[in-house]
C-alpha cells in the first residue's frame, strides 16, 4: 500500500529503476527509449509530490468526465513538474493483456511538449502473479511502475479531448480536472503531509532538501453555491426546486479580469426556497 508518508522513497526508488543500468527496465530499452527514461527521471527528481485522496481523486474523475477541452499550459499546473500518486487508482490503462487501473502519474517538460508518464502499483502485477506462483522482484523494481509514456501540446488554445486517445482520454482529463479542482479552495484543502522520521533522517545525512509531500483532500464541508444568491433567480417566475448537476464554468480573475480559469460547480439546489422538488433528477451525494 502506498502511504504519502513514505513516498519520497518511493519516488527515489522510482528514479533507480529508470536510470540504474542494472534495473530490469533499463536493460531492456534502447538508447531512445533510455533518454525518455532519463527524462521523466528528471522529472521525478526536481518535481513536487501530491497525495490525492480517494475522495479527491473520485471527484477529479467525475469533474473530468465533462471537460469538453484540456489545456497543458505551464499556469494550468500547480507546479512544472510533478508526481501525483492517486489513492485506489483511476481510470483504466491495459498492461500486458489486462486492463489496470493508474495509481499515479507525472508530467514535466519534454522535446515536444508535455510529457505524462503513467504508473501502475506494483502489488497490482503481484496480486495477478500469485496465483501462478510468481511475483515481481521487489529488489529489482519499485513500488510504482511505469506503463506508458505520452507528449501532450502545450499551447494557449485547449485542445480537444475527443482528439486524445482513448485509452488515456479518463486519465488525461482526471489529470486536468485535478490541476483545476487544487485551485478551488472551496472544493479541496492542501496541506503537508507527515513524512517518515527515518527518512528525514536519511535526506538529512545526505545533505537533501527536506522532503515534502502535499496532500490534496475533498473538503468535509465546502459551501454549494446557495441558490437564494443568484442574481438570475426570480422566484415569481420558478414555482419548484430541481437540482443543477455539477458542471464547469469560466470564471475572469487577473488584472482588470482579462483573465479565464475553469472553476467546478457542484450538485446543488435551484428554485424558490420551500418550494417543491421535481424528484425525477438523480441526486448524487458526497459523504466523508
Amino acid at each position: 500500500m502506498i502511504r504519502p508518508r513514505v513516498l519520497p522513497r518511493i519516488r527515489d526508488r522510482m528514479v533507480w529503476l529508470l536510470t540504474d543500468p542494472d534495473s530490469d527496465l533499463r536493460r531492456v530499452v534502447d538508447d531512445d527509449e533510455g533518454l525518455l527514461l532519463d527524462t521523466v527521471a528528471r522529472h521525478l527528481t526536481t518535481g513536487a509530490l501530491y497525495w490525492v485522496t480517494a475522495d479527491m481523486a473520485a471527484l477529479a474523475t467525475a469533474a473530468g468526465r465533462s471537460l469538453d477541452t484540456v489545456r497543458w499550459c505551464s499556469q494550468d499546473r500547480p507546479a512544472p513538474t510533478g508526481l501525483m500518486v492517486m489513492d485506489g487508482g483511476v481510470g483504466w490503462m491495459p498492461y500486458q493483456g489486462v486492463d489496470y487501473p493508474i495509481d499515479a502519474l507525472s508530467w514535466g517538460p519534454g522535446p515536444d511538449g508535455l510529457l505524462l508518464c503513467l504508473w501502475l502499483a506494483r502489488r497490482r502485477l503481484d496480486d495477478r502473479l500469485a496465483p501462478h506462483g510468481a511475483a515481481v522482484v521487489p529488489e529489482r523494481t519499485a513500488a510504482l511502475l511505469p506503463v506508458l509514456g505520452h507528449t501532450m501540446p502545450v499551447h494557449s488554445e485547449d485542445h480537444p479531448v475527443t482528439a486524445l486517445p482513448d485509452h488515456l482520454r479518463t486519465l488525461a482529463t482526471t489529470l486536468a480536472a485535478a490541476w483545476h479542482l487544487m485551485d478551488q479552495p472551496t472544493l479541496s484543502e492542501q496541506r503537508p503531509a507527515p513524512i517518515d522520521r527515518g527518512l528525514r533522517r536519511v535526506y538529512t545525512r545526505q545533505q537533501r532538501p527536506e522532503p515534502a509531500v502535499t496532500l490534496i483532500d475533498l473538503r468535509s464541508r465546502y459551501r454549494p453555491t446557495d441558490p437564494d444568491q443568484q442574481p438570475d433567480l426570480h422566484p415569481s417566475r420558478y414555482h419548484h426546486r430541481w437540482v443543477v448537476r455539477g458542471h464547469w464554468r469560466w470564471q475572469a480573475h487577473g488584472p482588470d479580469h482579462t483573465l479565464r480559469k475553469r472553476i467546478y460547480i457542484t450538485d446543488h439546489l435551484k428554485g424558490p426556497h420551500g418550494a417543491p422538488l421535481l424528484r425525477h433528477e438523480r441526486v448524487n451525494v458526497w459523504r466523508r
